[in-house]
């Protein structure tokens, strides 16, 4: 099943070209698979998950998506029907599922880091 991610005929609901590069985007698509977000429901919500899955999967530079992913530009995004064909979870799930990757992050870096000291 190919990604759709985006707003049909943006240009017409008042996004630049490139607006429509990133919110139409396959790097937002992977991101959104990754927040299991495919509808704007709750601005502030939807914009917090992709800010932190982005922080922690670095898909788009943080600064840059920060000052990009404003919550004006959510409310636009929402206004013009942007989608997304992934699930939808909720903020509880979302954030059992950020902190699962972070433990599992930080257990395979601890292990690499005993495992270097112990070469010593």
């Amino acid at each position: 099943m190919p990604l759709l991610v985006g707003v049909e005929n943006g240009i017409k609901k008042g996004f630049t070209e490139e607006e429509l590069d990133i919110i139409n985007g396959f790097a937002f698509g992977c991101l959104m698979m990754s927040t299991e977000t495919g509808s704007i429901e709750d601005i502030k919500e939807f914009r917090l998950m992709a800010l932190e899955m982005n922080f922690l999967s670095g898909i788009f530079n943080r600064t840059f998506f920060k000052e990009f992913l404003t919550e004006d530009m959510v409310t636009r995004m929402k206004d013009a029907e942007w989608y997304c064909n992934v699930g939808r979870t909720t903020k509880t799930r979302f954030n059992r599922e950020l902190k699962r990757r972070l433990y599992a992050y930080h257990k395979n870096a601890f292990r690499e880091y005993m495992e270097v000291n112990n070469n010593d």
